[in-house]
Parts: C-alpha cells; structure tokens; sequence
C-alpha cells in the first residue's frame, strides 16, 4: 500500500530530519541518506526516490512515486530537492524586507546625487540651446553678404541700412523671435529676407553711411551685423561680416561699442561671419 504525508517529526517511533519535506511510499523501503546509507536525509532528491523504487517495485511504482511528488509539491524543480517547512517562512521574512521601503539616509543619497547631476546638465543643455539659437545670425549675415556683394556687382556700390527690426518694432533683441517684416523692407533693394522671423537685429555700415561706428575705408566696403541678447542679460552679442577694401580698410559696427573685426589666426577674420569675443557670448 502506497502513503503519502508530508512529515515533520517522528515516523514510526523514528526522528526524521527537522525541516525536510517528505513523500514516503511502501512501508519498509530503506531511505537514502547522503552517503548513501540508511536513514532520512535532509534533502530528499527525486532522483534518489524514483531511482529506489524502480529497482524495488518496478516502473509501475516509479511512476506512482512521481505522481505523488508532484502532486505534493515536495519537489522543488530548480534545484530537485524536497523544500523545507521553513522555506515559506524565510521568503515572507526576504519579502518583509523587500517591501520595507528606503532609509532616510539612502533617500538623502540619491537627491544629493541627482543635484550633481543637475549641476552639471543644466547648464550645458541651456548653453547649448543658446548656441543653436545664436545660428539663425550666422546663417542670416553669410546669405546677406551675398546679397550685397551681387549688388555691388552690379551697381558698384553697397548699400547701407539701420538696424532693423527693432527700430520699426520699438522692440529691442530680446529671448523671443520678433517679426521679420522690416527686414524685408529694409533690404529688399539688395533682394535679401531673413528666412523666417528672427532673434537678431541686423543692419550693414558702409562708407557712405557708417551709422554710429566710423570706417577706414572709403569705399568697396561693408559690415553687416547681427546684435542678439538670447540670455535676456543687459549685454549685447555681436556677430559680424566685414568685407574691406583693397588696402585693407573696414567699417566698424555702431553696435556693442564700435567693434571692429575680430582676430583669427592673427589677422583680421575678413571675408567670414565672425562673432565678436570681447562681446556678450549670447
């Protein structure tokens, strides 16, 4: 007759190991222990159970052994070992401190470290949203030399303009893009407009007119500028294209404190979109 019990103490007047859950079949088929002697072991393998009864009883019973094992979970498939009785108590007590939560000390820890890191990201993400910004001038200063270059071509002459379009606007450079509209006006006698609404005031000194800056030429040359304030300080940047004449000569921008070109390599940077260093970077 086949038995099934799950056993935690004594069996037949005889301790068995404390804590080792059991199958036991047949009465009287000796227990494999791990020498592979007589007597219980603590952990009953399924191997060892199958294996005994097969050559005791034949496969008929082997299988009637499996069958019991599974069905009462006394075989553990990870590791096919019969669990303990304690094994449900020690995961609750992993569970337990699992589910505790976090220290005061440990929570202090990980702000502190992502203060670090904001330190550091912060201002390295905003100045580089600026430097992007700051592009639109590049951009706008290469195509407008153009543009007074081919009419220079052509009518032998550049033409000059005021800062626009913050004097039509009544709006100085400021964080937000303003309308482009008179720019368009402004320079559409030399078919140059800004592509799309603008961050930068822009105007272009010559001979003829220098605005408020001065010039060391007297003619075949211009300064177009951008003026911006993309960190909303009380400083301006500036950003310049100075073409000069045959000797060298150049007109300063009336912005920012009559900047002149500045300085790459040694020379003058003429003939390229240049930002002004002793300026306001933004």
């Amino acid at each position: 007759m086949v038995r099934e019990s799950v056993v935690h103490g004594y069996r037949d007047g005889a301790p068995i190991a404390e804590g080792c859950h059991l199958v036991w079949w047949l009465t009287g088929i000796p227990q494999v222990n791990s020498r592979g002697g007589g007597g219980w072991k603590p952990s009953c393998s399924l191997k060892d159970a199958a294996t005994l009864a097969d050559e005791s009883y034949g496969a008929r019973l082997r299988e009637r052994v499996l069958l019991l094992l599974f069905r009462g979970g006394a075989w553990r498939q990870d590791s096919r070992e019969c669990e303990s009785p304690h094994r449900e108590n020690v995961m609750i007590s992993k569970r337990e401190k699992l589910s505790r939560g976090f220290t005061l000390v440990e929570l202090m820890v990980v702000v502190a470290i992502i203060g670090v890191l904001a330190s550091v990201a912060i201002p390295s993400f905003i100045n580089y949203q600026l430097t992007a910004k700051r592009a639109e001038a590049f951009a706008n200063l290469g195509s407008l030399a153009k543009s007074q270059k081919s009419y220079f071509a052509e009518y032998n002459n550049f033409v000059p303009v005021a800062a626009e379009p913050g004097f039509t606007l009544g709006v100085a450079p400021t964080t937000i893009k303003r309308d482009k509209t008179p720019l368009n006006a402004a320079f559409g006698e030399v078919g140059w407009v800004p592509d799309g609404n603008v961050f930068f005031d822009y105007d272009t000194a010559t001979p003829v007119d220098p605005l408020t800056g001065t010039c060391t030429c007297t003619e075949g040359c211009f300064t177009a500028s951008a003026y911006g304030n993309l960190d909303g300080d009380a400083s301006l940047s500036v950003v310049l294209y100075t073409h000069p004449d045959a000797l060298g000569g150049f007109c300063e921008t009336g912005q920012g404190g009559n900047q002149s070109p500045p300085i790459s390599g040694g020379d003058r940077a003429f003939n390229e979109v240049a930002r002004v260093l002793v300026a306001d970077d933004f």
